[in-house]
């Protein structure tokens, strides 16, 4: 539109600044654990702008500026170690504790796994 001199342009909700942060952690063995970015966070904010007129048609021999900023933030949430690593399981080994419990197991209630064990002691030792 022709505008006259002393009138104004007004601009409503321009974007005039924009923040992006940046989430990462850290994975890995942990003697050597590489970043890695786990999300990206946009955020704007705007405002409404009003450009002057000083001359006729609104060109100006005068420049207006607007200013106009962005910044980046690294976020780092790498969880703690307890969250990291499972607990190992629970295993009953039965050696050596327990050397004999082929032979033993089962048999016990009856006896014969005593009398098993005492007849390989002396076929061993005869075989000596």
């Amino acid at each position: 539109p022709d505008l006259g001199p002393g009138s104004t342009v007004k601009c409503s909700d321009v974007i005039t600044h924009v923040t992006y942060k940046v989430f990462y952690t850290e994975v890995g063995d942990e003697g050597n654990l590489q970043a890695v970015i786990t999300a990206v966070r946009v955020q704007y904010t705007t405002q409404d702008v009003v450009l002057y007129c000083s001359s006729a048609h609104c060109i100006s021999t005068k420049p207006q500026y607007l200013v106009l900023s962005n910044s980046v933030q690294f976020h780092y949430n790498t969880p703690s170690l307890n969250d990291r690593y499972k607990v190992n399981p629970r295993t009953t080994a039965l050696l050596p504790l327990d050397f004999f419990y082929p032979l033993t197991a089962g048999v016990g209630r009856v006896g014969l796994g005593r009398w098993a064990l005492v007849f390989l002691c002396v076929v061993w030792s005869c075989f000596r």
